[in-house]
């Protein structure tokens, strides 16, 4: 299996992962009414969404019991982009292993300093991304005072700040947006089975 087959077969098993996680609902089942009232973004958690051309990933989080409002709006907010993190550490750490081997190890290359020299950028690029990811609302549970906040990374902005990412190289970039977007839709496709 070549390398390429390798991403791709990665990807698919990060996109079935990331389906399942979708469909979290933090303890919301039915007949219980955890969640009553709360907008649908709260109950439905990770999601990857299609708002007419946008392509969104979003990620919830929530703050619980910090009684300084501004403080636990903040930790709320952090939780939120953790859990879009969690979208993009699963995905850099399998396209790291899938772009190592299929690289092979060199006589002349040491696998720690292949695995840095992939490593580096992937990670320089997922923290990137995190900061580029917008927090686009919150909503306070009135029955226990939980904040909940929602974080959001458009997949056109990914693709323009992957492609001005100047510590990778062209091949790295293209079999990175295309996986993506391959993960993205079928992450969709599974949520539109569920809704």
């Amino acid at each position: 299996m070549n390398g390429r087959s390798r991403m791709m077969t990665g990807t698919f098993l990060l996109a079935m992962f990331l389906g399942a996680c979708a469909h979290t609902t933090g303890g919301s089942t039915a007949g219980n009414d955890i969640y009553s009232g709360a907008p649908d973004w709260v109950v439905r958690g990770q999601a990857a969404l299609v708002q007419g051309k946008d392509r969104v990933l979003y990620g919830v989080g929530a703050s619980q019991g910090v009684q300084n409002m501004p403080l636990a709006i903040e930790d709320a907010n952090l939780r939120a982009r953790a859990s879009l993190a969690a979208i993009f550490s699963s995905y850099v750490s399998r396209l790291e292993q899938d772009y190592a081997r299929s690289l092979g190890g060199g006589e002349n290359l040491k696998q720690n300093d292949e695995a840095q020299g992939i490593e580096t950028p992937l990670e320089g690029f997922t923290h990137m991304e995190l900061k580029g990811s917008q927090i686009v609302n919150h909503w306070q549970d009135p029955r226990t005072g939980t904040i909940f906040a929602l974080a959001a990374i458009d997949m056109k902005q990914f693709s323009r700040d992957l492609k001005s990412y100047h510590q990778m190289n062209s091949d790295l970039k293209n079999g990175i947006l295309k996986d993506m977007n391959h993960a993205f839709d079928t992450l969709h496709q599974a949520e539109k089975k569920h809704s």
